[in-house]
C-alpha cells in the first residue's frame, strides 16, 4: 500500500468513528438511557437556572435578579467573558 491509500484507509477510520460515535449518543440519549433508567431527571435535581450573555448588560442584571429572587437556586452562567464581577 502506498501513503495514500494509508492516509485514505486513516481518514476512513476516524470518519466512520466519529459518525458510529454520534449515532450512539443520539440512540442512548434517546431510547437506551430511558429503557435502562440512566436518563437524567431534571426535576430530582433541584431548583437550577442557566443565564446566557451574564457578564455584562441585561444578562447580568437578570443573573442578579434570579440570585436576589430564589433561595438555594444553582446558576449556571454561559459569558464570554472571562472575568465576571
Amino acid at each position: 500500500m502506498s501513503a495514500l491509500e494509508y492516509i485514505g484507509v486513516a481518514g476512513s477510520a476516524v470518519f466512520t468513528w466519529f459518525v458510529l460515535s454520534e449515532i450512539w449518543k443520539i440512540v442512548y440519549t434517546s431510547f437506551l438511557g430511558h429503557a435502562i433508567g440512566r436518563s437524567v431527571k431534571v426535576k430530582q435535581m433541584g431548583r437550577w437556572a442557566v443565564v446566557t450573555g451574564a457578564s455584562d448588560g441585561i444578562g447580568r442584571a437578570y443573573a442578579e435578579a434570579v440570585d436576589c429572587l430564589f433561595d438555594f437556586i444553582f446558576m449556571y452562567i454561559i459569558s464570554l467573558v472571562i472575568n465576571f464581577k
